[in-house]
């Protein structure tokens, strides 16, 4: 590992765990014995400190409190971390801002990644409209605008994404003074449920692409609070989470795991006409059709594979 010399950066670290003894073929193939766990963690110039969780009060005030390499608050453009396709930058002549949801089970910010926004212009508090732009929030839940000089801006950012659209849609509003505001920083935190749901399943639906080489279309996520469960209609191609199953790692799981069943029927190739024989009330634990364990058992490893959420629940 190699503790960078300037700024405050996230690493990752690959956890592998076997047990070393000797096991019997059974039919033929040799049973998996070893796991890897992915990991995130963040290393700091202040001696090679190891942290399992960004700490903003770790940042001098004169840089903005983000992961990456220091980024001044004034000054000439700087760029953003890597991983940031739009390639967002804070210029002097630029206002930023960062869209996320904070997710309390894991103590940590997620970003609102390619959700759609929209801002407007003005002349003064009450002036005439002088423009308007619109886009999408980038990989790392970043809006860059232009500054105008003596005007003022107010925008709206909202869930509804090039992966996911929630219903309710969850909102941001933001807005300021561009005298006040060029070549600043700011951020908006969205705290709904609708957010959650956006913020994971976003990010799951963007990793699968990376991971599985296959894409699909837009999926509308109702969020619905008296329902028996979360489920996914094929027929529809819509999924339905339950407000009671979305919080603490069960929810990261089971937001997963539904898209999990979307990605499935449309990205590859169609889940299997039969999958809900025996697989109304479908338990780990439990045998079921030949159907269910497939359909089922790909969106648990989707899941688990891409949030590595209840990854201590499976063998």
């Amino acid at each position: 590992m190699i503790v960078p010399t300037s700024g405050f950066y996230r690493v990752t670290a690959r956890i592998r765990d076997a047990s070393g003894e000797a096991v019997a073929l059974l039919g033929g193939h040799l049973p998996q014995t070893a796991s890897e766990q992915e990991k995130w963690i963040f290393a700091d110039e202040d001696g090679g400190r190891i942290l399992d969780q960004f700490d903003a009060s770790q940042i001098p005030a004169e840089y903005l409190p983000l992961p990456g390499p220091r980024r001044s608050t004034t000054g000439p453009p700087t760029p953003t971390p890597s991983n940031n396709p739009a390639g967002s930058q804070l210029l002097s002549g630029n206002v930023l801002w960062q869209f996320l949801y904070f997710d309390t089970q894991a103590a940590q910010y997620r970003p609102i990644l390619y959700a759609q926004w929209s801002v407007e212009y003005r002349q003064g508090l009450f002036g005439p409209v002088t423009g308007t732009d619109q886009g999408a929030t980038d990989l790392n839940g970043y809006v860059s605008i232009d500054c105008r000089p003596n005007e003022r801006y107010a925008g709206l950012t909202q869930t509804w994404g090039s992966y996911v659209r929630t219903s309710p849609l969850s909102v941001a509003g933001w807005n300021g003074q561009f005298n006040q505001d060029c070549g600043q920083s700011r951020q908006a935190v969205l705290t709904s449920d609708a957010a959650r749901v956006y913020a994971i399943m976003s990010r799951a639906a963007y990793d699968a692409n990376i991971q599985f080489g296959f894409g699909r279309g837009q999926i509308l996520a109702e969020i619905v609070a008296n329902i028996p469960g979360s489920y996914y209609s094929p027929s529809q191609d819509k999924i339905v989470m339950r407000t009671a199953s979305l919080p603490d790692e069960f929810g990261r799981f089971a937001i997963a795991h539904e898209y999990g069943h979307a990605y499935h029927n449309v990205a590859m190739g169609g889940i299997n006409p039969g999958f809900a024989i025996n697989c109304t009330d479908h338990h780990l634990e439990l045998p079921s059709s030949y159907g269910c364990a497939l359909a089922e058992g790909f969106a648990d490893f989707f899941s688990v594979y891409l949030t590595g959420s209840l990854l201590g629940a499976f063998e």
